[in-house]
């Protein structure tokens, strides 16, 4: 039986971005032949990323140092014949060069793991069973990791650190390096942000990000009514073009631009991450879903309900930083307008619903393809428009005093502090006994088929209004393609479902030559489009493949996209009162203007 199991993290080779790590495994008598295993992906991101392709140089001794056989068993595990050693030191090296939230990044000046990606776990073994992980900085780093001390006797001169059992290691995110640091205190528990690199955020930005922070948890707190962590951590990882977060039982590792700061949407966007994933320390980690109970970290965890604990974050995120008073209401509706448009624009709505988009995350939402606008849709996106619609339902229903909030009340009640796994086909039971409310057709329409969401009636009982127009002025037909340019090329990126150029067999790949015999260019296909309407056929040339092929589409009509969420001019006062309590504030239209004497 496994008696113990300390890793050693150590970095001697940053520069060419390794990191070398040691598991020492005591155990009470011979262990014979052991298997060691990687884990294939980490909570919260559901793909399977393969995260044994980055070890190499495995071995392995017995605690006196004698060399043992070690081999590849799988493609994410080792055997290990131990024969009668009690004691065994595996060895290996870890390329850490993916900056992202749920991979591994070293270089000269700081250190981002993730659990998952870093350490490996005895097969068989109980999962109950606590392991030590020791980290030895190099010269100058600040060490950053959510896990208590331990008293463990270090085995190479480095910090001890306890995870009580295997969950909390592959929950534990670890920022090593030359770090800016801010303590501050939500409620009275500690929370700190680690920012890598050094002086990325000036002095002011930070300082003004932690004190939305604060706002930010302090409207959650009040939300669920209890804060269920004593110590928080924000590991804020700043890099160009960068964007991302990976929630953790008491930290979250983020990703955004070091300008993030400076441009009133970037900062928007930067807070709305913040509160979405300081969210899931309530819901996806403490209130979960039975399919993610337990993790199993040797393939996929399915679950239908990630339009919930994903898409539902999504729109409690921005809903909450509105709260908090950190964006006006007409800010949060060009937001809610941006979702919806998204919805309404993406063709595989008609084609997945949101139980299938949860359930197939393992094989779609992080490998997308030409084909993807056609063939799936987000349980993110779709799924906070869903959410946005269903509390709607619900405040207009009890003239504001039931809503989503209710429900989120209630699931941490009956099951995140009981550590209860909610059950995969609770919701329209849920919504009912919470709410009073039953949207158990609303619900099959919108989350278990693929009916078009009604949101212009759903929101019109809010006194609020969609607005849709053409974008591009003049512009009445349209090809059905998504294409991107490059280099004054213009290329075929998608053929959307059921448009004329999906009938004429244009394909992704093709480069648009010519329009009835004119060149085309970035500029001017617009104009190509004003001089005809829909149904008029054009002769298109495209290059495929190194070949010129001319093909005859039929111009469809252009479909409105929503542009904006509008207050009614002539909304009830019950309706504003509505909006109120659900925003916390009205739209300035709907503010009364002060007279002038």
């Amino acid at each position: 039986m496994l008696v113990s199991q300390h890793h050693v993290l150590t970095f001697d080779d940053v520069a060419a971005h390794f990191v070398d790590v040691e598991l020492h495994l005591a155990f009470d008598g011979p262990a014979g032949r052991i298997v060691l295993a990687m884990p294939v992906w980490t909570p919260g991101s559901y793909l399977v990323r393969e995260y044994a392709r980055h070890v190499q140089e495995l071995s392995a001794t017995t605690g006196a140092r004698a060399k043992l056989v070690a081999r590849k068993e799988r493609k994410d595990a080792w055997t290990i014949d131990a024969d009668r050693s009690k004691e065994i030191i595996v060895r290996y090296r870890l390329w850490c060069h993916e900056l992202t939230v749920r991979t591994n990044h070293v270089d000269r000046t700081h250190a981002l793991l993730c659990a998952a990606a870093t350490f490996l776990y005895v097969e068989g073994s109980s999962p109950e069973k606590a392991a030590t992980l020791e980290i030895v900085p190099r010269e100058g780093w600040s060490v950053v990791i959510p896990l208590p001390p331990s008293d463990a006797t270090p085995r190479a001169g480095g910090r001890c650190f306890l995870a009580e059992n295997r969950d909390a290691l592959y929950d534990t995110p670890v920022s090593l390096g030359v770090l800016d640091r801010c303590e501050f205190s939500v409620n009275g528990i500690p929370h700190q942000y680690a920012v890598w690199p050094q002086d990325a955020l000036t002095g002011n930005e930070l300082m003004s990000l932690v004190d939305d922070t604060r706002k930010v948890l302090e409207v959650e707190h009040q939300l669920f009514g209890t804060a269920p962590y004593e110590r928080y951590s924000f590991l804020l990882n700043l890099a160009p073009d960068a964007r991302g977060g990976l929630e953790h039982d008491h930290a979250t590792t983020l990703l955004a631009s070091p300008f993030a700061c400076r441009k009133r949407k970037d900062y928007l966007d930067l807070l709305t991450l913040v509160a979405h994933e300081a969210f899931h320390l309530w819901s996806v980690k403490r209130i979960r879903p039975a399919g993610l109970a337990p993790y199993k970290y040797d393939r996929e965890n399915y679950t239908r309900l990630l339009w919930w604990f994903e898409g539902g974050t999504s729109y409690f995120d921005w809903r909450i930083v509105r709260l908090a008073n950190l964006c006006t209401v007409e800010e949060y509706f060009a937001h809610l307008a941006e979702e919806l448009n998204y919805v309404e624009q993406t063709p595989g709505r008609f084609v997945q619903s949101l139980e299938e988009a949860s359930f197939d995350a393992w094989v779609k939402l992080y490998r997308p393809d030409a084909n993807t606008a056609n063939s799936t849709v987000s349980y993110y996106r779709k799924g906070e428009v869903v959410c946005l619609l269903l509390d709607a339902r619900i405040r207009a229903a009890t003239n504001g005093e039931k809503g989503l909030d209710d429900v989120q009340g209630r699931l941490w009640s009956d099951h995140g502090r009981l550590a209860r796994p909610v059950p995969e086909n609770a919701f329209p039971d849920y919504f009912r006994d919470i709410t009073g409310v039953d949207l158990t057709a609303d619900h099959d329409a919108w989350v278990r088929k693929t009916a078009e969401l009604p949101a212009d009636d759903v929101l019109a009982a809010l006194g609020l209004r969609v607005v849709r127009k053409v974008k591009a002025e003049g512009v009445t037909t349209s090809l059905g393609l998504r294409l991107k340019t490059s280099g004054g090329h213009v290329t075929v990126t998608t053929v959307l479902r059921g448009s004329g150029s999906e009938r004429a067999g244009l394909a992704p790949g093709d480069e648009l030559i010519a329009i009835n015999g004119w060149r085309v260019t970035e500029s001017n296909l617009d104009t190509h489009l004003r001089t005809h309407d829909a149904d008029d056929d054009l002769r298109i040339l495209v290059s495929r493949d190194g070949r010129i092929v001319e093909s005859k589409v039929t111009l469809d009509a252009a479909r409105p996209e929503v542009v904006a969420i509008e207050p009614m001019a002539d909304a009830s006062d019950a309706q504003k009162t509505l909006v109120a309590k659900w925003l916390g504030g009205l739209p300035a239209a709907w503010i009364p203007k002060e007279k002038t004497s």
